[in-house]
């Protein structure tokens, strides 16, 4: 417990008189550290569920929901827990029991971001731009355009693959599956995007560096050729 004994008890009682009334809102140092505020937001939210409502951590997995976050009051208190961008605050409760119950409640990177892939396929939401940062934002576009390829364009080989996604035909691909945007944030072009989403059985080094030299060899031809015309 990061914040103390002391402090997640004086919080405890603030949410025990907010539950009958008796305030409106929690005292608003409380909320001065987000590190330490997320930590006691989440110890209140246990606290409620085993010691008020008398649930084992199972049932809380199991019962948690929009109408269980209403009748406790605890939808303020979900605001100050940090989400993947993938994740709603207000529809998946169920991350705070995985934050709470790890071992019970499982979740999976993969699976968030594929969910919220399909929302983007169906035209529902859009990446968000803070997608496009570091390695994790790299992981997390590999594993769309993964789920991409096997979906609606599988190959034969890893040549074949390596081929397609250096010519316009792969960034066609990107711009159609909605990575195009976002692949150019993480300041990536197709055939880089391809290679780093690759399992390690199937990357090629080879053909990487051969079919990346082609593609600047064949553009540097394209502008001489242009020259000559002028």
């Amino acid at each position: 417990m990061k914040c103390g004994i002391p402090m997640l008890s004086n919080f405890i009682e603030e949410y025990e008189e907010l539950l009958i009334g008796e305030r409106k809102e929690f005292s608003q140092y409380f909320f001065e550290d987000n590190i330490c505020t997320e930590d006691l937001v989440l110890e209140c939210i246990r606290y409620a569920c085993e010691k008020l409502l008398k649930w084992t951590p199972k049932q809380a997995c199991a019962l948690f929901n929009a109408r269980i976050v209403d009748m406790m009051k605890m939808r303020m208190m979900i605001n100050y827990i940090e989400f993947p961008l993938e994740l709603e605050k207000d529809k998946d409760y169920y991350y705070v029991m995985h934050k709470l119950y790890p071992d019970i409640m499982p979740f999976s990177v993969e699976d968030s971001v594929i969910n919220m892939y399909k929302r983007i396929l169906n035209g529902k939401v859009q990446f968000p731009r803070e997608y496009a940062t570091g390695p994790e934002g790299i992981t997390k576009i590999c594993i769309c355009l993964q789920y991409a390829i096997e979906h609606y364009h599988p190959f034969h080989s890893v040549k074949e693959m390596y081929v397609f996604f250096t010519s316009m035909d792969g960034t066609r691909f990107m711009k159609k599956y909605q990575i195009f945007s976002i692949m150019t944030l993480l300041g990536m072009d197709p055939l880089t995007l391809l290679h780093e989403t690759l399992p390690e059985d199937q990357k090629s080094d080879f053909y990487f560096y051969y079919y990346s030299f082609w593609k600047k060899y064949r553009k540097r031809c394209r502008i001489l050729n242009k020259g000559k015309n002028l």
